[in-house]
């Protein structure tokens, strides 16, 4: 099915996981069907949001240097006319954001810092002119009309809904009222709305009638796993 959702879908990428043969491999996969916009999640820290899956990988990653993963996905960007969105938290520009920013920039369009309130985005907004900043919307935010009004005037880039408030890849989703609260974010803003956490094969058909673009994390890390298994029994 994501073969003719591929102009819609998101896949959700931790560099060189399961190993860098089948990251590379998937990803000239991906390339094939002309997906060119990717999500990479550089988290290599404890967290709160990310369902076991997610973090397993994070942990089971050998490469974790940043230079080595920003110039590989540099090369690649170049050749086939990629944009990446970057996922990250907070420790990686303990020693700045503007260097931190700049570092990233050449590779990365966007960047979704996970571990930060709006308001922090809205101080640090002209730091984000050249990898612009994606907004994570919760389910049930307070003060979302006001909020909206800010990233609109903000260079916030893409507006980010979790469909429930969970972690990703976890709980259920109450498709009727996601659907409603879609449907107000999207009557408040023209930015670019992605939808993502716990979205999988099951409720992929009624996401989709409604919602443009979504991203799919731990659903995707599960069938780089079973690619990795396919190939070790080939073997």
């Amino acid at each position: 099915m994501l073969r003719y959702l591929r102009n819609r879908f998101i896949p959700f990428l931790i560099p060189f996981y399961p190993n860098k043969k089948v990251f590379i491999k998937v990803l000239k996969k991906i390339i094939s069907l002309k997906i060119n916009y990717i999500e990479i999640g550089i988290n290599f820290y404890e967290n709160n949001w990310d369902s076991n899956e997610i973090l397993l990988a994070y942990k089971k990653t050998k490469i974790k240097n940043l230079n080595y993963i920003l110039n590989f996905l540099k090369k690649i960007k170049k050749k086939y006319n990629l944009n990446f969105l970057l996922v990250c938290c907070s420790k990686y520009f303990d020693y700045g954001l503007k260097k931190f920013l700049k570092k990233i920039n050449k590779v990365f369009k966007d960047i979704l810092i996970v571990d930060v309130d709006l308001q922090f985005l809205f101080l640090n907004n002209d730091l984000f002119k050249k990898t612009n900043f994606v907004s994570l919307i919760p389910l049930e935010m307070s003060n979302l009309e006001k909020n909206i009004k800010k990233i609109n005037n903000s260079n916030c880039s893409i507006i980010y809904l979790q469909t429930n408030n969970g972690l990703t890849g976890k709980n259920k989703i109450y498709i009727k009222k996601f659907k409603k609260f879609y449907k107000k974010v999207y009557n408040l803003t023209k930015k670019k709305i992605v939808v993502g956490f716990g979205i999988n094969k099951k409720n992929i058909k009624k996401i989709t009638k409604f919602c443009k673009f979504f991203i799919i994390g731990s659903f995707f890390i599960k069938y780089l796993k079973n690619v990795k298994n396919k190939i070790k029994k080939k073997k």
